[in-house]
């Protein structure tokens, strides 16, 4: 009898270690159903206690940001009187703040927005002629009303065309040695007003702020100035281009 004990022994301890393992195990995966469980329908109910849910980016709303940028321009001088007529480039940078309001239908977005800008943007010229002639520009500030329509490139990336109306005040002098001149320097300022066209593309990369890329063309048409000391009465036209980076807060 004591040799059968001997026998089996080792046999019925191992039965009793594979018994506790799966006593072990079974527990295991009960834990882990029970986990999965509880998180399947915290998920399902939309929050999980202890963690923040990202919201998704809407693209309809208000928004408000800023934008800096690079402008080069070009001023064209005309006097009817002698068919005279000059041009030179202007350069410089800018920067502003815009405000806006968006709307989405499925894969379009359309909206309104408003800026205004700050420059450095200027320039001179200089033509030899009729003794020569020295010509400034200075684009104190500009901005514009636009209408922007766009699709969906992605849920959280626009490309878009905007365009509306523009409006800048500019400034500009001629100067020369020249006898017509009756001072050293001549100067002119009015605010002018025409129109913007361009293109960009916005990406969202929170549920609050965007970044965009932009280029934009503008034309504000010319003025005309009635005769000053030898200066004969003579049209000023202005046009632009522009690229810009911006950042928008979405509310």
């Amino acid at each position: 009898m004591r040799k059968a004990e001997l026998v089996f022994a080792p046999a019925v301890a191992a039965a009793m270690l594979v018994r506790r393992c799966l006593l072990v195990v079974g527990r295991t995966c009960a834990a882990a159903v029970a986990v999965a469980s509880f998180a399947g329908s915290a998920l399902a109910g939309g929050e999980i206690t202890g963690m923040t849910s990202v919201r998704p980016f809407s693209w309809t709303g208000f928004y408000i940001g800023g934008q800096i940028g690079y402008g080069r321009g070009e001023s064209d001088w005309t006097t009817p009187l002698t068919n005279y007529a000059f041009s030179w480039d202007s350069r410089g940078f800018f920067g502003g703040g815009h405000i806006g309001y968006n709307r989405r239908w499925d894969a379009i977005v359309v909206g309104l927005q408003a800026e205004i800008n700050g420059t450095n943007i200027d320039g001179n010229g200089f033509d030899p002629r009729f003794g020569g002639f020295t010509f400034t520009d200075d684009v104190r500030w500009f901005g514009s009303v636009d209408a922007r329509i766009g699709v969906l490139a992605h849920p959280g990336t626009l490309i878009y065309l905007i365009g509306g109306y523009a409006f800048a005040d500019i400034r500009h002098t001629i100067g020369g040695p020249s006898p017509a001149i009756s001072a050293p320097v001549a100067r002119f300022s009015e605010t002018y007003s025409g129109w913007d066209f361009g293109g960009g593309v916005e990406h969202a990369f929170s549920p609050h702020m965007t970044a965009r890329i932009e280029y934009r063309y503008y034309d504000f048409g010319d003025a005309s100035f009635p005769q000053t000391g030898g200066v004969f009465p003579h049209t000023h036209e202005f046009t632009m281009q522009t690229v810009r980076a911006g950042l928008s807060y979405k509310f």
